[in-house]
């Protein structure tokens, strides 16, 4: 599924990090992105990086 395009989520790279360092790399699943996403922001658009 790796390459199936409706098996994805887009993270900026700060996110895609720090997402990888709580979790891990090998099998990980939507049930990890969403702990992870709901640990990061209650505003979903919030991408953890600034507009300066």
């Amino acid at each position: 599924m790796r390459y199936d395009i409706d098996n994805g989520i887009s993270l900026c790279r700060k996110c895609h990090v720090d997402f990888h360092t709580q979790f891990g790399f090998k099998k990980n699943d939507g049930e990890q992105i969403l702990e992870y996403l709901s640990e990061v922001s209650a505003d979903p658009w919030y991408a953890g990086e600034t507009f300066d």
